[in-house]
């Protein structure tokens, strides 16, 4: 298929980086959510409260949390990272 050529209007293109930003910002909200943080908590709260949720869901043998935690903490970490 051909790319659109409207896309790359000026307007458009804002458009679309608006667009991108709203969502990151709302999948950063619902990570810092679910792990029950601050939006602009500092890395080491971050890591902080990710071990001790880690070490919880190894306390209880729920692996599946575990991994949703570690991948919720690395998501974060990259939205920072590109802000």
């Amino acid at each position: 298929s051909l790319p659109n050529p409207l896309n790359s209007l000026p307007w458009n293109v804002k458009k679309a980086q608006k667009r991108q930003e709203r969502t990151l910002k709302i999948e950063s909200a619902n990570l810092h959510r679910q792990l029950g943080i601050a939006d602009d908590a500092t890395f080491e709260e971050i890591t902080e409260v990710t071990q001790k949720l880690i070490r919880q869901a190894e306390a209880a043998g729920d692996v599946k949390k575990k991994i949703k935690v570690e991948v919720a903490k690395d998501r974060i970490m990259q939205i920072k990272l590109n802000e």
